[in-house]
């Protein structure tokens, strides 16, 4: 079994949380929905991660969706790792959400996949994971783990969704030092060139 969550902000679209709920009914998991915490996606993530008592955790965004038997089969190919993923389908949503204007595969871990909580460390989660992406230290587990190369989730990927509005009072701070950045670089670059 699996301890898988949900993070809720409140402003779900209720029709795709409806489809997200369903895709999991008959997953070997115990689903818990979480409270999200704007601005730190972070805390909210291990606060989340806490909750259970199976082996393993995961975690599904309330629009996206996961492909039946998915969860199934990571427990399946898993085997004596720690860490198991599978492919997911990215739909590059139109701004009202009524249209998928693109699909593409992502066989990066990012949201299917299954984590031993031997390897969760929740202090590093909190605190050390950059805030902007808060799920990437996920990348990391790849050599612990087992790659199932089956599509097992739906990512919706649009610019408003619900899980972007946890970043939403560090966006002027971040795109303030993307500023300072690349201003910096802009400046090295000038002086170092000969025209």
């Amino acid at each position: 079994m699996i301890d898988v969550h949900i993070l809720l902000m409140g402003t779900e679209r209720l029709d795709f949380l409806s489809q997200c709920l369903d895709s999991l009914k008959n997953e070997p998991i115990t689903l818990h929905t979480c409270p999200g915490i704007p601005g730190d996606i972070r805390a909210a993530r291990a606060n989340a991660i806490s909750l259970g008592k199976h082996d393993y955790v995961g975690w599904v965004d309330p629009d996206d969706f996961i492909i039946p038997g998915a969860y199934s089969r990571l427990l399946n190919v898993i085997g004596d790792k720690k860490f198991a993923w599978s492919n997911e389908e990215v739909w590059d949503m139109s701004e009202d959400l009524t249209t998928v204007l693109r699909k593409s595969t992502r066989k990066t871990p990012h949201h299917m996949h299954i984590i031993h909580r031997s390897l969760i460390d929740d202090d590093f989660i909190r605190n050390k994971v950059p805030v902007r992406r808060p799920d990437s230290w996920v990348e990391s587990l790849k050599p612990e783990g087992v790659y199932d190369n089956n599509i097992g989730y739906v990512w919706r990927r649009y610019p408003n969704s619900g899980s972007r509005t946890l970043f939403k009072e560090h966006d002027l701070e971040w795109e303030q030092r993307r500023r300072n950045h690349f201003m910096q670089l802009n400046s090295t670059i000038n002086k170092s060139t000969n025209y």
